[in-house]
């Protein structure tokens, strides 16, 4: 029941954003990338499980948020605000930082404790929901919003990676993805949808924990 409401309130946003014709037309142009999106999402939801190398998740999700950004530039002009131009920009230099913090980033397996467990859990949904919740919405998988392409289901992606992640580096990586999905949420709130709080409240939710996980990690005392 959650995983559709927030699919469909994700859909519900991009049919007030962008004209549902430019939206076709883009998704045809670009297949069948999606198809190549969502194997490397799955891929690197491997890396993440068991907490391997932290590289190849960064790579991924700065490869994630330029496409995204680029998607949304280019689509800018079927936009019904500028907004969304800025915020493309604003996903290209996400995926610079996830570029640039690459070699930084220690992952911390999945299971090892109820804080990576949610975020692989959040890591998952954002992946594979829309592919799930398409066929109930009447509407094509790939005309659906996925990871590495549309905003907010990339956005919940990284949010929800660092959880999996080390230290003080969530925070450089977190305002972007979490001024989205608050923006989201307006856009919903403006079109009198009731479902318009979800995407901001797990947003909000996502960062409470990890500013509790955040204080918690950084008051365990040094062993000898």
């Amino acid at each position: 029941m959650l995983t559709a409401l927030l699919f469909s309130s994700t859909i519900l946003t991009t049919s007030l954003l962008v004209n549902p014709e430019a939206l076709h037309q883009f998704a045809l142009s670009i297949w069948p990338a999606q198809i190549v999106l969502i194997a490397i999402a799955g891929l690197t939801l491997r890396y993440l499980f068991v907490g391997d190398d932290g590289r190849w998740p960064a790579w991924i999700l700065a490869l994630f948020f330029c496409l995204s950004g680029i998607s949304m530039f280019w689509l800018h002009e079927a936009h019904s605000t500028s907004v969304i131009a800025l915020f493309g920009l604003l996903f290209i230099l996400q995926g610079l930082l996830w570029l640039l913090s690459a070699s930084q980033t220690d992952i911390i397996p999945a299971n090892s404790h109820i804080f990576s467990r949610i975020g692989m859990a959040g890591c998952m949904l954002s992946v594979f929901g829309p592919l799930f919740i398409a066929p109930f919405l009447d509407h094509a998988w790939w005309m659906v919003g996925i990871a590495g392409l549309a905003p907010t289901p990339t956005s919940l992606l990284g949010l929800s990676a660092l959880f999996l992640l080390e230290g003080r580096l969530r925070w450089r990586l977190s305002p972007i993805p979490f001024a989205w999905i608050i923006y989201h949420g307006y856009v919903c709130f403006e079109a009198n949808s009731m479902t318009w709080f979800i995407l901001p409240l797990v947003a909000i939710s996502l960062m409470l924990l990890m500013f509790f996980e955040y204080l918690n990690y950084w008051r365990i005392p040094e062993s000898d």
